[in-house]
């Protein structure tokens, strides 16, 4: 059976490089973005290139929704074997978006949550 990547963040850059390299490894991809036009591109690219893939949208500074979505993944995909979480780069991020606006603990808080909600009931 396929393992399987979360990849929080996959809208561009990084998270993006992530989901087309783990797929050339033969891993099955759950794509996590808040823009759904984006995040279907990068699904139809990667279906392009013979990789299995699904998109998810949200926003993951609403940690309240995390563990539905995780669900969702679950749901699609049985089992998340990595979490690669990523969801912006602060270098950029802050260049468009007061820093107050994000906070170290925010960003704390949304991997916690992230993590924890992925191996809640993992063997």
């Amino acid at each position: 059976m396929a393992k399987t990547i979360a990849v929080f963040g996959a809208g561009s850059g990084m998270g993006k490089a992530v989901a087309r390299r783990f797929g050339q490894e033969g891993y099955r991809i759950a794509l996590v973005a808040r823009r759904r036009e984006p995040l279907n591109e990068l699904v139809n690219a990667l279906a392009a290139e013979g990789i299995e893939a699904a998109g998810f949208t949200a926003d993951l500074s609403h940690t309240d929704g995390i563990p539905g979505l995780v669900t969702e993944i679950r749901k699609r995909f049985g089992r998340i074997d990595v979490v690669n979480y990523a969801p912006f780069s602060p270098a950029i991020w802050c260049t468009t978006c007061c820093r107050r606006c994000w906070s170290a603990e925010t960003a704390e808080s949304c991997s916690s949550t992230v993590l924890r909600s992925c191996s809640d009931g993992a063997p």
